[in-house]
């Protein structure tokens, strides 16, 4: 087949799973509501997609490739400034990134939840799982999950160096703690009100996303010696 052909075909099917997940779950969705959507028979879905795990992979793939993605464009745009400026300018771009398309944070939390599981090793592994991980979507997210956190790590260095991030700490650590920031607002903020103007917390959107975000900056400038700070030996699991 050709192959300009074959990524056209995958490319709407990947669109049409995106959109049947999203309505009604991985677990409620089937293979054939799949083909039904685009007009397709289930066995040629299968053609392309050899399981409804593979399928999900693909379309968690395509979240992870694009948050990467405003990662990268964020940074064609912040040549000019300091480490600080550009870190913030990486978590706010985060943050709008799960506010434009919260399907795909839910879907980028839910794959790092799996990594988790899948690194306890007590732990029986399910059918799911096992379909999961052996998707070559799988193998394609765990060669891109960690680049954001690289991308974010290496200003937070710049920043430590040209001196506009005050806080000398692990920059893996300042990261993780800033991203904990963030994946408590969003997903929490998953949960707001019709209106879009408050949360069901009844706190006001607008002022907690900016709290949130001084919060971050806060974390950059700390300055508060740490008993632990000569111990941090914080390394990044490649897979995770």
């Amino acid at each position: 087949m050709n192959r300009t052909k074959r990524i056209t075909k995958e490319k709407l099917i990947i669109d049409a799973a995106e959109k049947t997940f999203a309505a009604v779950g991985f677990l409620n969705a089937t293979m054939g509501e799949i083909a039904e959507k685009i007009e397709m028979s289930k066995g040629s879905v299968y053609f392309y997609f050899s399981s409804k795990e593979n399928l999900y992979m693909a379309v968690t793939y395509r979240a992870w490739q694009a948050l990467l993605d405003r990662h990268y464009y964020c940074l064609q745009f912040v040549k000019s400034k300091n480490g600080f400026e550009t870190t913030a300018e990486l978590f706010k771009v985060a943050m709008e990134f799960a506010e434009e398309h919260p399907y795909y944070f839910e879907l980028i939390m839910n794959f790092i939840a799996l990594m988790r599981s899948a690194n306890q090793q007590k732990l029986a592994k399910d059918k799911v799982r096992e379909a999961l991980e052996d998707s070559i979507y799988y193998r394609k997210i765990l060669d891109i999950n960690n680049l954001p956190l690289s991308i974010v790590t290496k200003e937070i260095e710049r920043g430590q160096k040209d001196g506009s991030i005050k806080n000398q700490r692990n920059p893996v650590l300042l990261y993780l703690s800033a991203w904990a920031l963030l994946t408590g607002y969003m997903t929490l903020n998953a949960s707001n009100s019709k209106s879009g103007k408050s949360t069901i917390f009844r706190v006001d959107i607008e002022y907690w996303r900016h709290y949130t975000m001084k919060m971050v900056q806060d974390i950059l400038n700390d300055e508060i010696e740490c008993d632990y700070q000569k111990q941090e030996t914080l390394e990044v699991i490649p897979e995770f």
